[in-house]
């Protein structure tokens, strides 16, 4: 695909100052946090930016989910094309 640049967006605040942060990290999730670093690096432009759970609405349910694609309301969600445009048309999602 040859992807230039990459915005990533969360709403784990402490985890974006971390990784926009220049200092090397030494807490508990450090490594993750370097990983992280690293796989930007790779990127021409890239972006951290903090967005609140309601903000981003659809990335928040998946998360709550844990990504089973098995569970009711995921299947409900992706079977209802009315349900997927109320959620765009609110502004609320950005995936």
């Amino acid at each position: 695909m040859g992807f230039q640049s990459m915005e990533i967006e969360g709403d784990a605040h402490m985890i974006i100052r971390r990784l926009i942060d220049a200092q090397t990290d030494r807490s508990i999730i450090g490594t993750y946090i370097i990983d992280g670093k690293q796989v930007v690096a790779c990127f021409g432009a890239f972006r951290f930016r903090f967005c609140s759970k309601n903000i981003n609405l659809v990335a928040h349910q998946q998360a709550t989910k844990g990504f089973d694609f098995n569970e009711i309301g995921w299947r409900s969600y992706e079977k209802s094309p009315r349900l997927r445009q109320e959620t765009i048309a609110s502004g609320l999602w950005f995936l």
